[in-house]
């Protein structure tokens, strides 16, 4: 057997033992599919470390090049190193330090952030509104409409619009969602199909 060939095998047969333990809870491969469970979070939590590394590495070469954004890399370092410093000395995550850190800096930055997003949530809503063809003349009504029967004015202006928003919420859009949602369940599941019959080597670095 080639050694490009062992990994998907290994993929294939713990896939296997897998989906038996899922849909045949009777099945002999319990204990087995119980171990790769396990040996699957060991595995996770060595990528962790594999990927905070890599990371740290990327950064740390963007520091020393001086490249554009390196004062946003050496933010980024200067606040791992600090919440792992807080976590491991202090005490872990339940420790006031880390609270606090988490409280008054986390969590109004991670606000600040998404207060600056909304302007440009607001100004890609205000050009995805500008009705060049149907489809956006539907969005753009359908918006004004969602908008007018989300606020308490808009049944004064127009009565039954929350009506008709709700409506809209309830019976277009969900309808629209549940079909995105199914469909990428289906292509979710091709792509597993593929995985564990060795077709999508993308993962194998091929």
């Amino acid at each position: 057997m080639a050694s490009k060939q062992i990994p998907i095998v290994i993929v294939f047969v713990v896939a296997v033992i897998i989906l038996l333990d899922n849909f045949l809870p009777g099945a002999a491969t319990k204990p087995v599919a119980s171990e790769l469970l396990t040996w699957a979070i060991v595995l996770s939590a060595f990528a962790f470390v594999v990927g905070a590394m890599n990371l740290i590495q990327i950064n740390v070469r963007k520091i020393q090049r001086k490249t554009k954004d390196w004062v946003h890399a050496a933010s980024l370092m200067t606040g791992m190193v600090i919440f792992l410093a807080a976590g491991l000395i202090g005490g872990g995550p339940n420790a006031p330090v880390y609270k606090n850190l988490f409280q008054y800096i986390l969590s109004p930055y991670s606000q600040a952030f998404w207060a600056v997003v909304l302007f440009f949530l607001v100004s890609a809503t205000y050009r995805g509104f500008v009705a060049k063809r149907w489809q956006a003349l539907v969005i753009l009504i359908s918006g004004v409409i969602f908008m007018l029967g989300a606020v308490p004015v808009g049944d004064v202006l127009i009565p039954g619009i929350s009506k008709i928003s709700k409506w809209i919420q309830d019976v277009p859009n969900n309808g629209g969602q549940r079909g995105i949602i199914v469909g990428a369940a289906v292509g979710a599941i091709i792509l597993q199909i593929r995985v564990i019959l060795g077709l999508e080597r993308g993962h194998f670095g091929g």
